[in-house]
């Protein structure tokens, strides 16, 4: 009898060992091109939501504060405070409320908001503009404090790097000339004013790299953000009447 069980016992664990493997088999698929695709269809991609903040600096107005100060605190000069109004389109800058959001983005970043209109229309322009004041306002309280520290008589002696950042920044404005003059499309009399207000710009860069100044009274540095600050007025005119 024992000679007869030892056969049968092997023979079930042989076929189990069988049916194991077979289904072990089932699990083992062939990877090919086709169903690899199939695959990665089937796989779940997480979709990733990115949320752009709004970068934008801003100031909290507080009773007492103008928007003159603002635009000196922020831009380096009081004329760029119209420029801030446009953009932060309020109707009457003496009667701002306490606590009002003012909105206060780079120069650059403002000129290019889209109901402004002056990109892609003058883009290359406007780039040469605002690299010109750059260039400019590096220098600016070096041209103050020149003036100061000598005879208020002589032209002033200002190092050569200076003198020559500045008359480069006369070369892009001039650039900036030449090429909005070929545009003549759109309302005449803003166009025109456009070109005078930037030739003034010229002007006073230039003499100001000449080392010409008018003593102690910074009325030749304010003047040129004067002039360009309305050059910018009469270009946002002109633009919005282009098609």
């Amino acid at each position: 009898m024992k000679n007869l069980i030892l056969p049968i016992l092997i023979s079930l664990i042989i076929l189990s060992c069988g049916e194991n493997q077979q289904n072990h088999n089932q699990d083992i698929v062939l990877i090919t091109d086709t169903n690899l695709a199939v695959l990665e269809n089937k796989i779940d991609t997480p979709v990733i939501e990115i949320k752009i903040e709004d970068t934008i600096p801003t100031h909290t107005f507080k009773k007492g504060e103008t928007l003159w100060g603002l635009g000196r605190k922020y831009y380096g000069n009081r004329h760029y405070s119209s420029i801030m109004k446009i953009y932060n389109e309020i109707e009457n800058e003496n009667n701002i409320k306490d606590g009002t959001l003012i909105k206060i983005p780079k120069l650059t970043f403002l000129l290019k908001d889209t109901k402004l209109k002056l990109y892609p229309l003058a883009a290359k322009e406007m780039d040469q503009i605002m690299n010109a004041r750059d260039l400019f306002m590096k220098h600016e309280k070096r041209l103050y404090a020149l003036r100061k520290e000598q005879n208020m008589k002589d032209p002033l002696d200002m190092p050569k790097t200076m003198q020559d950042e500045i008359r480069q920044a006369v070369k892009l404005i001039d650039q900036a000339i030449v090429s909005l003059k070929s545009k003549k499309s759109g309302p005449t009399k803003d166009h025109k004013r456009m070109m005078e207000q930037l030739r003034s710009v010229s002007k006073y860069m230039k003499t100001l790299s000449n080392g010409e100044h008018d003593k102690d009274y910074g009325y030749d540095i304010d003047m040129v953000h004067q002039r360009l600050i309305h050059g910018l007025h009469n270009s946002i005119a002109w633009a919005k009447h282009i098609e």
